[in-house]
C-alpha cells in the first residue's frame, strides 16, 4: 500500500500563513511540525469572550476554512 502526499507540500502551507491570517483574525495561524512533515495549527487568540472552536490542526487548508467558518467567527 502505497501512501499519498498531501495535497499541500511545507513550503506551500506555509506560504498559505499570511492569507489564512488575514482571512481568519481571530485565530493565530502557523505551521506545526508532525509525523509527515507540517500541517497547518490555528489557535484562538481570545478565546474567554466568546463561544466557538478553539483550535484546529489539519493539514488540509479547505478543512481549516471550513472549521474556522463553521466555528462561528
Amino acid at each position: 500500500m502505497t501512501r499519498q502526499a498531501p495535497a499541500e507540500g511545507p513550503r506551500t502551507l506555509a506560504a498559505l500563513v499570511p492569507a489564512l491570517a488575514a482571512e481568519f483574525p481571530d485565530f493565530f495561524i502557523d505551521t506545526q511540525p508532525t509525523w509527515n512533515g507540517l500541517c497547518l495549527s490555528a489557535h484562538d487568540r481570545d478565546r474567554a469572550t466568546r463561544p466557538g472552536v478553539y483550535a484546529v490542526i489539519t493539514s488540509d487548508p479547505e478543512e481549516m476554512r471550513l472549521a474556522l467558518r463553521e466555528g462561528g467567527h
